[in-house]
């Protein structure tokens, strides 16, 4: 998908709003896993980055981590057990382990996404998404819907990602609780 065009066709909008974007790239089909690397190094995403997973995502996203080191991208794996509930406390962890990378990279959805794309925010890095399930409605949106200290959820102003990378193969394997959470 081009991006770009897209942007440009919507210049002078005769709606008069200013429609724009961060994002370069969406790159949804079939065997795009092997090809992540790929796409990355072609939209100039850094090479030295924090790769975001839960075990089930990673295990969704099976040999990204390889394909991303054949790639020649130096990797980070903040990786959790099973990650349901973005917490504000996870975004600070992130915040902090990003200090020595210069990008994220969310290998997942919903939840992963949600304090990836925050703690990109906050701590100025840029962020990609490889998604896993097709339950989520916002893998362009630039907030985050966290649970902060006061257990209450509130949608944050965050980043949207540069890239988001959808292997339909994987998208298809979801567990099928994930594909109909994301219908209408």
């Amino acid at each position: 998908m081009n991006i770009k065009d897209i942007q440009d066709s919507l210049k002078n909008c005769s709606c008069g709003r200013k429609h724009e974007t961060d994002i370069r790239s969406v790159e949804i089909g079939r065997g795009l896993l092997n090809k992540t690397a790929e796409i990355l190094n072609a939209n100039n995403f850094p090479k030295n980055i924090l790769v975001v997973a839960d075990k089930n995502t990673l295990s969704a996203a099976d040999g990204i981590l390889n394909v991303l080191a054949n790639g020649g991208f130096k990797y980070t794996l903040k990786l959790y057990d099973n990650l349901r509930v973005a917490h504000m406390s996870e975004v600070d962890t992130l915040v902090e382990l990003s200090a020595n990378v210069d990008a994220i990279l969310a290998v997942g959805t919903g939840s992963i996404c949600d304090i990836s794309r925050l703690a990109a925010a906050r701590a100025n890095k840029e962020f990609a998404i490889f998604a896993t399930a097709p339950s989520m409605d916002g893998f362009a949106s630039d907030s985050s819907p966290i649970v902060n200290y006061d257990n209450f959820k509130l949608s944050y102003p965050a980043r949207s990602p540069k890239i988001v990378i959808g292997d339909t193969d994987i998208l298809a394997a979801a567990p099928v609780e994930l594909k109909s959470a994301g219908f209408g």
